[in-house]
């Protein structure tokens, strides 16, 4: 029952594999997230090493609960690790699973991968 926006930053467009929800917020929202995504190097050369960095945060005004945030990286990109500040990513559906977050409260997710310019079709 979470409202959602998402944020994006120009440079760092956020696109369709990046989704909170789907379909209207509710009249009566019990907590508001907003989501950005950032990436270390935007510019990067094969063989190259890069982070992305998804932020969401709950603006309340209560806990949201059970969020799922589904993100794959770029065509051309091998996957390396995550690190998580909370929840879980799942590697296989590619799904970010936070139980609860506070009002007030962000969580980040980090998404490190190489560059493969062989694998782009």
């Amino acid at each position: 029952d979470a409202a959602f926006t998402v944020s994006t930053n120009p440079s760092n467009a956020i696109d369709e594999q990046h989704i909170i929800g789907y379909g209207e917020p509710p009249a009566n929202p019990k907590a508001d997230l907003s989501l950005t995504n950032t990436v270390d190097n935007n510019t990067p050369k094969d063989g190259d090493i890069v982070t992305f960095t998804l932020t969401v945060k709950n603006s309340g005004p209560q806990t949201a609960h059970n969020i799922s945030i589904y993100d794959e990286l770029p065509d051309g990109m091998k996957f390396i690790q995550y690190s998580a500040t909370t929840g879980e990513y799942d590697t296989k559906t590619k799904l970010w699973t936070i139980s609860e977050l506070a009002n007030g409260s962000s969580a980040k997710l980090e998404l490190s991968a190489q560059i493969n310019l062989e694998d782009i079709s």
